[in-house]
């Protein structure tokens, strides 16, 4: 488990010693490692890493920030350490402010998540969700027995090989995220004490700008078999395509089901109907914002 605390940022002179050091355990010379990362797709010039080691300069672009898991790999240090060290404002990608919204603006616990995006050095905007479909399947008792997310990944850079996912807020288990197709678990934060985890998620091969990647993943609780009476999800951008659906048990059907979208200006909720014990809702052109789902035994 990772430490769920997110220490302060770095300075370019704390980033430039720890590159040193590292290159220095390592013993590959400037030139070599230049080849590597262009094996991983990252086209960095030898003057580059020679600046980046002496403190001249830092990464702050795109395409060099897509380098820093990949060097941190062939440097054989801890994955994250050395974009840690960097100041937040160039762990983002481009060099404005960002236009995701803070998690904490959706949820109690979400500014756990955002300090985790920190620690982990994970920026949103380094993939477009064009699509996503959660399935939701409740058991007789009502409790949840799975939840599987399929999402279409677009990235908008070269390089990009994780995205974050976030599952919890729920003090009476603990959560879990399970890696099923085109991705496997990395780095995992816990917050036991709200019954949250933050995992990052990697990415079978970097992709390229506009490259697209269906994925698919889990959550899941466990220690927790309470009665389900709904599920909110939060988005951090828009989104094409949400498909939601929510599968009863038939011997456990619920008395009522209504929907709420908070998107923008927009708050509002209305009642849903059930397809025999499907409940399916979908959403073109969402987000950011926040659905839930509720319903009555």
């Amino acid at each position: 488990m990772i430490a769920s605390s997110c220490g302060p940022a770095g300075d370019i002179a704390g980033f430039a010693a720890a590159l040193r050091a590292a290159i220095s355990a390592r013993g590959l010379s400037l030139e070599r490692i230049r080849y590597h990362l262009r094996h991983r797709g990252h086209d960095l010039s030898v003057a580059t890493l020679s600046y980046w080691q002496s403190g001249r300069s830092r990464p702050d672009r795109a395409g060099s920030l897509a380098a820093l898991g990949s060097l941190e790999e062939i440097l054989d240090v801890p994955r994250g350490s050395l974009a840690a060290l960097l100041p937040a404002r160039v762990r983002r990608s481009g060099s404005g402010a960002s236009e995701i919204p803070p998690v904490a603006e959706m949820f109690d616990a979400g500014s756990l998540v955002d300090a985790a995006v920190e620690e982990l050095g994970i920026a949103w905007e380094e993939l477009d969700h064009v699509t996503t479909h959660d399935l939701l399947e409740l058991r007789a008792d009502r409790s949840v027995a799975s939840h599987l997310i399929r999402e279409v990944l677009r990235a908008t850079r070269d390089g990009v090989d994780r995205f974050l996912a976030f599952y919890g807020d729920d003090p009476g288990g603990t959560p879990y995220i399970v890696a099923r197709d085109n991705c496997r678990l990395g780095r995992v934060i816990e917050h036991p004490a709200v019954g949250l985890v933050v995992a990052e998620l990697l990415l079978n091969q970097p992709l390229a700008m506009g490259d697209t990647v269906l994925v698919e993943y889990e959550y899941a609780i466990v220690g927790s078999l309470e009665s389900c009476d709904g599920w909110e999800r939060g988005f951090t951008q828009s989104q094409r395509e949400i498909l939601i659906e929510v599968e009863f048990d038939p011997d456990a059907l619920p008395a009522g089901v209504r929907t709420r979208i908070h998107h923008g200006d927009e708050d509002r909720s209305e009642t849903a109907t059930l397809n025999g014990n499907l409940l399916s809702t979908l959403y073109l052109d969402f987000g950011p914002g926040m659905i839930g789902l509720y319903w009555s035994w």
